[in-house]
């Protein structure tokens, strides 16, 4: 987590007072990664491991986090980790860049809006190997 905020902050995209990613929205992002984007997943999904217990109708104010889980995890998900923490550093840089469905996600709305097009076309572009092209972020102009 501490090489991705300090990626992001050099790169000046962690500052919230810039409308830039904050570090609470950097978390998110790595702990997403790591149950959806790295291969083997890294962190296993409350919400498919104990779906009763973690649902979208789960007020989350009135969730006991001082109760155990049941079955424990370990029963329910085996870690399985052969990836190094460059090679999921650079996976997560990938999935952000190329293979994460920005127009599908709530991740920005005016990001959704105006560059979903665009990182569609990076991400097709990117899996056929092209590169060097010029891409447009309007849909009509080809």
């Amino acid at each position: 987590m501490m090489v991705v905020k300090e990626w992001a902050k050099r790169r000046g995209i962690n500052n919230a007072s810039r409308s830039t990613f904050t570090s609470y929205s950097l978390v998110l992002m790595v702990i997403h990664y790591l149950q959806c984007g790295a291969n083997p997943p890294v962190l296993p999904s409350l919400q498919l491991l104990y779906p009763t217990r973690f649902n979208s109708q789960t007020d989350v104010s009135l969730l006991n986090v001082s109760q155990s889980l049941e079955p424990q995890p370990n029963t329910l998900w085996s870690f399985d980790q052969r990836l190094s923490l460059s090679e999921l550093l650079l996976g997560f840089l990938k999935y952000f860049a190329f293979d994460f469905e920005y127009v599908f996600s709530n991740i920005n709305g005016l990001l959704n809006k105006f560059c979903g097009f665009q990182f569609r076309q990076r991400r097709n572009q990117h899996s056929n190997g092209q590169k060097g092209e010029s891409i447009s972020s309007d849909p009509e102009s080809g």
